[in-house]
């Protein structure tokens, strides 16, 4: 087969749109049985931490109806909401393979759990500026890096910072946020098939670790809904026995997902250590 031939060979069986569904198809397919206990996992963490906002939001609207002290924050509220819809759209792009588009995501749903939490500990600087009505000035417009992680010098969020830069270099049109081409031609179908492998499978544990995160955010803000009690009726709707059983559900599927990946130690102690240091109290960020 001449150059030419084979050059127009592979042109065609990329753009051809018959072709393109059929690979998309068998790929969906592969990373379905390659990665079936990944994503069972996932998806059950994602509509555990579903059930969980719910709970807490009907204790917030209940404190909030019968006049008792809640501390709002609308932006740790809105991280906590929009991570509902983010959640099922990375996984809808995952299953059907699209792990280069739902990158895109994941940095969005990144800035969105640090900023969350960040707003708890800013003296109201980052709601005041999420609530402002002018649009046209810089000042109150909130930079990632200057108003949230540049404030948390005093603590050690060196791996957060790591994975923020990360998230960009595959969100941003750069080399690294591209998806790899499916099947090209005959000749690199094994190539292709390790290529969108790896890609996959470091897609999948980006979002796992986000969900990890997630979790600790929603603890964080189920603590600001207890406190309310009708007279010695100190849980008049089961909430907490509900919560501590969605609980006893996450915390081994979490186990269980690092365990499945214990044969990638060095991945496991990354995504350990940007989860460590979301964790922690930043109380002196100023």
């Amino acid at each position: 087969m001449s150059e030419l031939s084979e050059n127009y060979d592979r042109i065609t069986n990329y753009t051809n749109s018959d072709k393109i569904h059929s690979r998309i198809n068998y790929q969906k397919q592969l990373d379905k049985k390659v990665f079936s206990d990944k994503f069972r996992l996932i998806n059950n963490l994602i509509d555990s931490l579903a059930t969980l906002t719910d709970l807490y939001l009907k204790c917030i609207f209940m404190k909030q109806q019968l006049s008792l002290r809640y501390d709002d924050n609308v932006v740790m509220d809105n991280a906590l909401l929009n991570q509902i819809t983010l959640n099922y759209s990375i996984i809808f792009l995952l299953e059907n393979t699209f792990y280069g588009s739902a990158r895109v995501l994941l940095r969005q749903f990144f800035e969105f759990l640090i900023i969350g939490k960040f707003s708890e500990y800013d003296d109201g600087r980052i709601v005041k500026k999420w609530g402002s009505k002018s649009t046209n000035s810089r000042e109150n417009i909130i930079n990632f890096s200057n108003d949230v992680l540049h404030k948390l010098d005093s603590k050690d969020v060196s791996a957060i910072k790591e994975m923020w830069q990360e998230l960009s270099n595959v969100s941003h049109p750069t080399r690294y946020a591209q998806q790899i081409p499916y099947f090209l031609s005959s000749d690199l179908h094994q190539e292709s098939l390790d290529k969108n492998y790896r890609n996959m499978h470091y897609t999948l544990d980006l979002f796992f670790m986000l969900l990890c995160m997630n979790y600790h955010l929603l603890i964080n803000w189920g603590r600001k809904t207890r406190g309310w009690y009708l007279g010695y009726h100190k849980d008049p709707m089961n909430n907490w026995k509900l919560e501590n059983e969605i609980k006893e559900k996450i915390k081994p599927a979490i186990r269980e997902y690092f365990n499945i990946n214990n044969k990638h130690k060095g991945v496991n102690s990354k995504l350990k250590k940007v989860i460590f240091q979301y964790r922690q109290n930043w109380s002196v960020a100023k």
